[in-house]
């Protein structure tokens, strides 16, 4: 054959070639593709970890929802318990005259507006006339926060009166309570 004839240099160099032809080849088809796929296979890995550490934080942050959400029940029912389970508008109108008369305030008109419901409450809706000073009806809605049963002063209105430092004021009350075919067990989200 032709590589019998060649000398031992020659034979040498071609053997060279080969191997160094074998060299580039196994590098170009076999090993920058398995280094490429290794590359894919580690950013995979390390997309992996980032979503496993963000799930993590999600499992974390369903125990602070949970325990929110159980805080917020145990509210709710402690409100429930203050609900009384009727309108009692006698009551209501004895506290209102009780935290007026405290403040020296005093009640021009009291007029009982159409009861709405809301989920498992009932609000008995009040608008209130009010005269006496800026102060004495400020003490006044202060004091309305600290009362036995759940009452929201949802609209105010002050008028000046021929006196300089009495005002007159039209207050809308929103008195909440539990109807008697409520149920105290039934948690419901409504407008408060």
């Amino acid at each position: 054959m032709i590589l019998s004839k060649l000398s031992k240099r020659e034979r040498f160099l071609l053997a060279l070639l080969a191997i160094l032809i074998l060299v580039v080849f196994g590098h170009s088809y076999i090993y920058q593709p398995l280094r490429a796929e290794l590359k894919s296979l580690a950013a995979a890995v390390e997309e992996t970890k980032e979503l496993l550490a963000q799930q993590s934080q999600l499992v974390a942050g369903d125990r602070d929802l949970e325990e929110e959400y159980r805080r917020r029940e145990e509210n709710y029912r402690e409100l429930l318990m203050l609900l009384p389970d009727n309108k009692d508008l006698p009551a209501l109108l004895l506290e209102l005259e009780r935290a007026l008369q405290s403040r020296d305030v005093a009640l021009l008109a009291f007029e009982p507006l159409e009861e709405e419901r809301v989920g498992t409450l009932a609000l008995s809706p009040l608008r209130l006339g009010l005269r006496g000073s800026f102060g004495d009806i400020a003490a006044f809605l202060e004091e309305l926060a600290t009362f036995p049963r759940l009452i929201r002063a949802v609209e105010l209105n002050l008028y000046g009166d021929k006196d300089g430092d009495v005002v007159r004021a039209d207050l809308y009350l929103e008195a909440y309570y539990l109807p008697a075919d409520g149920d105290n067990n039934e948690v419901t989200w409504g407008r408060y």
